[in-house]
């Protein structure tokens, strides 16, 4: 049997000279040591979100804990009382401060109740921690590799001055 006229050409892609295809998507690549350090990563921040979400609805809706900056917006929010969003008040971390104030907003908005609202701002808390755990690995990570490299560096220099004969050795 003869083929047809409409020929199917087969591709061959020809690996370029860093050994991926020029065709290759971002994700394709990344190295097996990226790909195990991202699924890490997001071990980690899973672990702390499970640690730290079974106790989230503890002491709701009363205040059990009165220094709780939820608590501090929610003031905020039901009184008006923005003296605690001064630009001189440096109690708390602005981040997690309007990012409460935002969570707070829309749910009182949407007419939930203050427990709703707590929940939503200490998941909003949650997520910030997840994501800290997540930036300490990232530094220690990049911290260690500065130091292996000062100690790599460091140590030649270190050895060649320990082979060198002292000065009483040379004049004996």
């Amino acid at each position: 049997m003869r083929p047809s006229s409409s020929r199917e050409e087969a591709v061959v892609i020809m690996p370029n000279a860093g050994g991926m295809r020029s065709d290759a998507t971002p994700a394709d690549q990344m190295t097996v040591r990226q790909r195990q350090e991202r699924w890490l990563l997001l071990c980690l921040f899973l672990m702390f979100a499970i640690i730290t979400v079974p106790g989230i609805r503890w002491g709701t809706p009363s205040v059990w804990n009165n220094d709780e900056l939820v608590y501090r917006v929610n003031d905020a929010l039901t009184y008006h009382d923005y003296g605690f969003f001064d630009r001189d008040n440096f109690d708390y971390p602005s981040l997690p401060k309007y990012a409460i104030y935002d969570v707070g907003s829309i749910v009182y908005a949407l007419g939930e109740s203050t427990t709703t609202y707590i929940v939503a701002s200490r998941m909003v808390s949650v997520v910030l921690g997840g994501l800290v755990v997540v930036l300490t690995y990232l530094i220690a990570k990049e911290a260690g590799v500065r130091l292996l490299r000062l100690l790599t560096e460091w140590r030649p220099r270190a050895l060649r001055c320990v082979d060198k004969p002292s000065w009483s050795e040379q004049h004996l």
